[in-house]
């Protein structure tokens, strides 16, 4: 099977004045080079930028958390045969997690969309072994953004 059909679905970005004047078509050729590089089957992903009140509302209501975070990720597929779901972003934490961490708020806010993308495949982040397990995706994602758009380190 061609790597190209597995990575025909939909990407989606909501609200879009959320994400401003990003390169949202650099992301999301990247994010279909994520999914051909692993043989998932991206079926709809639909990237949601809110603020951190409204992250912390939807973390309240849907798993009882009632503390700040960065990412939400609802799978409606089952793993990566069919990547389908919504990944809930805090853009106000990932650009403040940018500033505590000294790194530009674009690589942080790559390693979230990967985050996201790695979690509706099934990957989880619970125990200390699956949270380097998902440290090292995302820095291979990074790697892979770079070099597709020959961003500097």
């Amino acid at each position: 099977m061609a790597i190209g059909h597995l990575s025909k679905g939909r990407i989606q970005w909501a609200p879009p004045e959320a994400w401003g004047k990003r390169p949202l078509e650099r992301y999301e050729a990247w994010i279909r080079t994520l999914c051909g590089e692993e043989s998932f089957r991206l079926r709809h992903v639909l990237y949601v930028g809110v603020d951190d009140g409204g992250l912390a509302e939807r973390n309240a209501a849907f798993l009882d958390h009632h503390d700040w975070t960065d990412v939400l990720t609802f799978a409606y597929g089952n793993g990566p045969e069919r990547i389908e779901g919504e990944v809930w972003m805090s853009l106000e934490r990932i650009a403040e997690n940018a500033r505590k961490r000294d790194l530009p708020e674009e690589e942080e806010l790559l390693r979230v969309l990967a985050h996201g993308l790695y979690h509706l495949s099934g990957m989880t982040d619970h125990s200390l072994e699956e949270r380097q397990a998902m440290r090292e995706k995302e820095d291979g994602a990074i790697r892979t953004y770079r070099a597709m758009f020959h961003v500097e380190q």
